[in-house]
């Protein structure tokens, strides 16, 4: 028997109960394929890709062989359990999963941690990533040079490796891009591009479903005034702030339906002001003259604790009760060394703590041409926002 639930976790505990359905093999193979069809669609992923130059990795030799010699990047997928569970539950959940699931992209997967650490035998090896451009959100990190990593990387998406040549519906965006737009939008960078390459690349983006404009900082659950290098005295906990941990399948409850009106007032939005994100999106788009066609934004936030060493664990009910723990003995030293005294609570109404992320539409962030803020900790009561959360 399992341990209770934890009342503290927002996130759904998996139902133990009819798990088993011993009569499924004898329903008529139609309804079967209906059932894993519809099973793979009740949830989406979150996944995190790094796209790196060849010329600049440092990938070891023994996974480089199963990789096309015409592609001048290599892709690195972050986390573990990236993959769908049905690709391993009998041979025709596989055979179906692989359909669903149409885009088979060679990538090199790495454990855990920063992209930036993974770059050794120990903690790679080469397989398979298996998407789907419709529901799947690929969260991309580009480097240098751009027409080797980003540009090559969704031409060969769309034109090799998706059978009907989408390549990518939803992307999400992380905060240096604007150090990829510096590139993207220099007079004369790309005018020795292939024209095919430069079509296929102008292609996907102005067919996105959906682009996330993501912003994770390693602060804002717990703000200790200027002592937490912000620009407010208060010291504040801030319990609503969901929390991103080592995962990728997410269900979107739409309106989050927790009690966060009081934290929504005070909401740390980055160590930069998200509207530069905005902004340098649309250089690109406006240099590249793409006009998108049906393209729907939102600004992602989350908390990464990526100071702890829980930014290293996948995300399971168990790493998630250690992780609250923690945060609430932390919460307990602060109030100690920066108020003295322990800030009066009432237990009943502290907020379940959800791990996932929220999405705000943009204007949110304020006006576009307003002035600019560095950590803007901002009142986003105005826009309460859709809550993502993560599988355990």
């Amino acid at each position: 028997m399992s341990a209770p639930a934890d009342p503290r976790i927002f996130n759904p505990a998996p139902d133990e109960q009819g798990q088993e359905f011993s009569l499924f093999p004898l329903l008529p193979k139609e309804l079967r394929l209906e059932i894993w069809l519809h099973a793979m669609r009740e949830r989406r992923r979150f996944l995190q890709l790094r796209i790196d130059s060849r010329d600049n990795g440092q990938v070891a030799q023994d996974v480089q062989s199963d990789f096309a010699t015409d592609e001048r990047y290599w892709a690195l997928v972050r986390g573990e359990k990236v993959h769908s569970k049905f690709l391993r539950v009998n041979q025709e959940s596989r055979h179906e999963a692989q359909r669903y699931y149409r885009v088979h992209l060679p990538c090199i997967f790495t454990k855990r941690g920063n992209f930036s650490i993974v770059l050794k035998s120990q903690h790679m090896s080469a397989g398979k990533l298996y998407l789907n451009p419709e529901d799947d959100i690929l969260y991309l990190e580009a480097g240098w040079p751009t027409r080797d990593t980003l540009i090559n990387f969704l031409y060969h998406l769309k034109v090799r490796y998706d059978p009907r040549h989408i390549g990518i519906r939803n992307l999400a965006l992380e905060h240096n891009f604007q150090m990829n737009t510096t590139e993207l939008t220099t007079p004369g960078e790309f005018s020795e591009l292939d024209i095919a390459e430069r079509t296929a690349f102008g292609e996907v983006v102005s067919e996105l479903n959906e682009v996330y404009f993501t912003s994770t900082p390693s602060a804002g659950r717990q703000v200790a005034g200027i002592m937490s290098g912000l620009a407010t005295s208060e010291v504040f906990f801030n319990r609503s702030f969901p929390v991103f941990l080592n995962s990728s399948s997410f269900e979107r409850h739409g309106r989050d339906p927790r009690p966060i009106s009081h934290d929504l007032q005070r909401v740390l939005t980055g160590t930069f002001d998200g509207r530069d994100m905005v902004e340098n999106w649309n250089r690109f788009l406006m240099a590249w003259n793409i006009a998108p066609l049906h393209t729907e934004y939102r600004f992602l936030l989350a908390y990464d604790p990526e100071r702890t060493g829980f930014a290293k664990k996948t995300l399971t009910r168990k790493v998630a009760k250690n992780f609250i723990d923690e945060d609430e003995e932390q919460w307990r030293k602060t109030q100690d060394r920066f108020v003295g005294e322990q800030i009066e609570e009432d237990s009943k109404a502290k907020v379940q703590t959800a791990f996932g992320f929220w999405l705000f539409p943009l204007e949110a962030l304020g006006p576009m041409h307003g002035v600019r803020r560095v950590k803007p900790i901002l009142d986003m009561s105005a826009f309460w926002p859709e809550l993502c959360v993560f599988s355990m």
